[in-house]
């Protein structure tokens, strides 16, 4: 890896803060016993034109306002659809508030992020038991239910059997008695010694009776114990239903108090889970790019500024990895102060006279880069533009200062998919050769990555 390269000529470094995601969070990590400087809002101004005074004999006698030189933007005009604006990362007011849905596939890491992603997992696996816990009560408690009616219908049906047959044999019985008593009386006489009085066909005719009702007794008799038969089938039957019935009803309190349980679980599960995605959400933009040192929320904007610029500077070809060469050797994407000063206060360059009165870099006597890009005050005033969308564009949002860069480099040189192109343009970025390569390694590594390509490129 070659040394750090010397800082583009005229350039004294501040410290480097990230303002990130709108207001909604911030990336800092400065280096140990390194001072922040605050941030200042910066506008897109251009610098106002000289106005020839009344004095000056070549003054035109025109009132027309002279032609601005400020550059074209780099961000295309944002959708007013709420939709688009979120599926974008945007709250209905355009500023971004997380990272481009189109990185989501890009694996990431970070200990608070695989922490939450673990715990995700672990209680969506609890919430996914507690469903299936609750299903399995639930068709339970159907089944439960059908065979509830069917065993009220059963002991219903049973009980008005039981009825009838106690009826009939209560019947039979009656019956019974009655044959009893008609045979006692007609055949109180010994039938071995016939009446003599009585005619041959007398005796037979009472001979026929006698047998007929022995024969109707002996039918009731059977009858009687048919019924009888019947009967115990019948309280064997009932007996058995009720008792399933009681097994049905001690089961269905059993189930609807597991349903009850499964369903609190799933209530805790369901916030468990909610609460570990807020925490991924939070998580997300602070982790790294897995395999790399780069952060997401930096992907995220140099992502974005390459995807704006191949709609406005189409013949520029300026690459997210290209970008992200640049973040990570001129402040390791925001996470550094920039370099170590010399005694004077510079970073061993030339001391540029001051442009902004110290409104960005907090120095009245002298210009010093700021920023994520590490921009000179003057140099951020032509090139500034608000990329993330809070209606400031400043040199300390990853957002907006990877756009500046991307718009400063687009009009050094063309062609900035290729090395040659980038060389130049690296080259006007900072007048150093060993900087040029430093920065193309780096960016050739960070092309390596499972980024996606912008959609538009």
């Amino acid at each position: 890896m070659a040394a750090r390269p010397t800082p583009r000529s005229g350039s004294r470094r501040t410290p480097t803060t990230i303002t990130i995601l709108g207001a909604t969070a911030a990336l800092l990590v400065p280096s140990a016993g390194a001072q922040t400087a605050p941030t200042a809002p910066a506008t897109t101004i251009a610098a106002a034109p000289t106005t020839p005074t009344a004095t000056d004999p070549a003054a035109p006698t025109t009132t027309a306002k002279p032609v601005s030189t400020r550059p074209p933007p780099g961000r295309p005009a944002l959708s007013k659809d709420p939709a688009v604006l979120e599926a974008d990362g945007r709250n209905p007011q355009g500023v971004i508030v997380s990272t481009s849905p189109a990185l989501d596939a890009v694996p990431i890491t970070s200990e608070r992020y695989d922490g939450a992603a673990q715990q995700r997992d672990a209680d969506a696996a609890d919430l996914a038991d507690a469903n299936h816990r609750i299903t399995s009560s639930e068709q339970r408690l159907d089944q439960l239910e059908a065979d509830r009616t069917a065993l009220v219908e059963l002991i219903g049906r049973a009980t008005e059997r039981q009825r009838k047959l106690t009826t009939a044999a209560d019947q039979l019985q009656v019956t019974l008695r009655g044959v009893a008593i008609a045979q006692f009386v007609k055949g109180s006489g010994d039938e071995s010694y016939p009446d003599p009085n009585l005619t041959i066909e007398e005796q037979l005719e009472i001979s026929h009776e006698h047998t007929l009702a022995s024969q109707a007794e002996l039918q009731i008799e059977r009858n009687a114990q048919s019924v009888a038969a019947r009967r115990a089938a019948a309280a064997s039957d009932l007996a058995g239903w009720r008792r399933q019935q009681t097994t049905n009803e001690d089961e269905t309190a059993s189930t609807t108090k597991a349903l009850t349980k499964a369903r609190s679980d799933a209530d805790i599960a369901t916030a468990a889970v909610v609460g570990a995605e807020e925490e991924i959400r939070l998580a997300r933009p602070m982790t790294v790019v897995t395999g790399s040192d780069l952060p997401l929320v930096a992907l995220d904007a140099y992502w974005r500024a390459a995807n704006d610029l191949a709609v406005t500077r189409s013949t520029c070809g300026i690459t997210w990895w290209a970008l992200a060469g640049i973040g990570r050797t001129e402040s390791n994407h925001g996470r550094s102060t920039g370099g170590q000063a010399g005694a004077d206060g510079t970073n061993g360059t030339k001391v540029v006279a001051d442009t902004d009165k110290g409104a960005l870099d907090l120095d009245p006597d002298g210009d010093r880069a700021v920023g994520v890009m590490q921009f000179l005050p003057g140099t951020w005033k032509r090139w500034a533009e608000d990329e993330s969308g809070d209606k400031v564009a400043d040199p300390q949002n990853l957002y907006d200062a990877a756009l500046a860069a991307g718009k400063l480099l687009c009009s050094t040189s063309g062609g900035l998919d290729t090395d040659d192109g980038l060389r130049r343009a690296y080259f006007a970025y900072n007048h150093s050769n060993d900087y040029v390569e430093t920065v193309l390694q780096r960016a050739h590594d960070y092309q390596s990555l499972p980024v996606p390509a912008p959609p538009t490129a």
